[in-house]
């Protein structure tokens, strides 16, 4: 919270300056986090690299999952929910609004560190940007902006996001240098018609 703080009043002026338009921007982004993973996959589909599923899902998921784990041992709520975390959050619009009813219903209301909005999202645009190029730009585009609107609109803290960040990328440069055995990204259909 504390180096939130400094980051926020650092950022203070620029982000008082940001027009309603950019906010509702921010606020749109955000709200992608959920549907900007199956899209990835459509993307796959679509551009006949359904080959790749399975390596698309084992990056998305383990970056997932890392966040996941490390919850574990790191248990904290997140900036909305303590006493003074709003901080220089956006004033109260219709997609703010919807954004905290998807959190209330949608979400368990307690893990923030690390972001797993973030490492999903980037995971899932770094192995579209890897194989679709041209999808994979605006993929990439949108899980910045999610990263920005998750720490900007107060639904992460800033250590959240970069964490959440690193393990989409640490996950996909792990596979683009070949360092997981291809075993591990057969789909599991695959695997148990394989047999033992």
């Amino acid at each position: 919270m504390e180096s939130d703080r400094k980051w926020l009043e650092r950022l203070a002026p620029f982000l008082r300056r940001l027009n309603a338009g950019v906010r509702l921007s921010m606020e749109i982004a955000y709200t992608f986090c959920y549907p900007l993973v199956p899209l990835g996959l459509g993307v796959l589909y679509a551009a006949g690299l359904r080959r790749y599923a399975g390596v698309y899902w084992f990056v998305v998921l383990v970056a997932t999952y890392l966040c996941y784990a490390i919850t574990l041992f790191v248990p904290a709520l997140p900036p909305r929910s303590v006493a003074g975390g709003e901080g220089i959050a956006f004033a109260p619009s219709k997609g703010r609004a919807f954004n905290h009813w998807l959190q209330q219903w949608g979400s368990i209301h307690a893990i923030s560190f690390p972001s797993a909005h973030v490492a999903s999202t980037l995971a899932a645009s770094l192995v579209v940007l890897w194989l679709v190029p041209s999808a994979g730009v605006v993929f990439f585009a949108v899980s910045v902006w999610i990263a920005v609107a998750a720490f900007v609109g107060r639904y992460h803290y800033a250590l959240d996001v970069l964490l959440g960040a690193a393990m989409a990328l640490a996950v996909f440069l792990a596979w683009a240098c070949h360092l997981i055995p291809d075993s591990f990204l057969a789909m599991p259909a695959t695997v148990l018609a394989a047999g033992p």
